[in-house]
């Protein structure tokens, strides 16, 4: 072989072994790493969602029963009675 030939032959089969190990290497080890920090952020803002979550179903749930209260027919004679000035409500 030819000496000139070899020193053409070494870079480009360099660069082709790099590219073969840059194409085949995992999407996840070229992403950024993250940290405890972010971990911690994330769980917190988990947490926060939780809780939201959790006071909307009580407010809905507390929707619900006034809906069905004001659904509900009124007695007249609860009415007349408290309407009635001066009348003390019964229970």
């Amino acid at each position: 072989m030819d000496a000139g030939f070899l020193a053409m032959l070494i870079p480009v089969l360099a660069l082709s072994i790099g590219l073969v190990t840059a194409i085949k290497r995992p999407a996840r080890a070229l992403a950024p790493r993250r940290d405890e920090a972010d971990d911690a952020e994330e769980r917190a803002l988990a947490a926060e969602v939780d809780e939201l979550r959790r006071e909307l179903a009580d407010t809905r749930t507390r929707l619900d029963f006034v809906e069905r209260l004001l659904e509900k027919p009124r007695e007249p004679a609860r009415l007349a009675e408290a309407a009635a000035p001066g009348s003390t409500p019964s229970a």
